[in-house]
């Protein structure tokens, strides 16, 4: 029985159809889930392909046990079980076979490429620069929080280092992607592809700005240089000038 029901559906082209769509699925999450990591969308926009795709293969295997692509294009399957279906020639008749074997070669790939065995890649497709920075928001801390400041400051210092062209900055959207989520250093530096990380805290009390800021490095997690600057409220510009100073020495040296 078994044998039959495997020899129906190959005569019906649904194993074929089951794997093309296996394959195509498959890269095609891989691509969704690399085009929507940087972004701050909820959990349900992240699922949604997983589930399309899903709910998708069902559709797909119905499809190919009810209808034959011939040389007349797609038409409905009625020929009686044991009956051999219309041969595709020429070109088309190798098609599908060309691209499920591109298509697996892909795959291999990836899999190869996230088992480690291609060598180590902090995210996929995206090779690491040395000089490369992701500015995290400042953490306001105090009695009085102070996040317009906080965030201020970050923005400041995202702009003057990019300004650079030593040094590569992530961008603000995707380092703000990653606020209020406990994720560890070496996980953010990762996804983000970068070598390093500043974070640090802020906070205004009595008429002064204390910063204490740091730089990570986004392999080992370990702090590479660490500052605090106690100055007063007036001096904001000041301290933004030291830390990028301070932090463009560490960076490139």
């Amino acid at each position: 029985m078994a044998s039959s029901l495997y020899t129906r559906l190959r005569e019906r082209g649904v194993l074929r159809v089951a794997t093309s769509y296996a394959v195509i699925a498959w890269l095609m999450l891989q691509i969704a889930d690399v085009a929507l990591e940087p972004w701050d969308l909820p959990s349900w926009v992240r699922r949604a392909p997983l589930v399309v795709v899903m709910l998708g293969f069902p559709v797909a295997i119905v499809l190919a046990w009810f209808f034959e692509f011939g040389e007349r294009g797609i038409e409905r399957d009625t020929a009686p079980d044991a009956t051999p279906r219309p041969i595709t020639r020429g070109l088309r008749r190798y098609a599908d076979v060309v691209v499920i074997s591109l298509l697996a070669a892909v795959v291999a790939y990836y899999v190869m490429r996230d088992a480690g065995w291609l060598g180590e890649a902090s995210r996929p497709g995206v090779a690491v620069e040395r000089a490369s920075l992701a500015v995290l928001p400042l953490v306001s801390v105090g009695s009085v929080a102070d996040d317009y400041v906080a965030e201020g400051l970050s923005d400041e210092l995202r702009d003057q280092f990019a300004r650079m062209r030593s040094l590569s900055v992530t961008s603000r959207s995707s380092s703000m992607a990653f606020v209020g989520q406990s994720i560890d250093a070496v996980t953010i530096a990762g996804k983000l592809a970068v070598a390093t990380l500043l974070e640090g805290t802020i906070g205004r009390e009595g008429g002064r700005i204390a910063v204490s800021v740091q730089l990570v490095d986004g392999q080992t997690g370990k702090i590479l240089w660490f500052e605090r600057y106690d100055r007063p409220d007036k001096d904001v510009l000041a301290v933004q000038s030291d830390i990028a100073n301070a932090v463009v020495a560490a960076v490139l040296w």
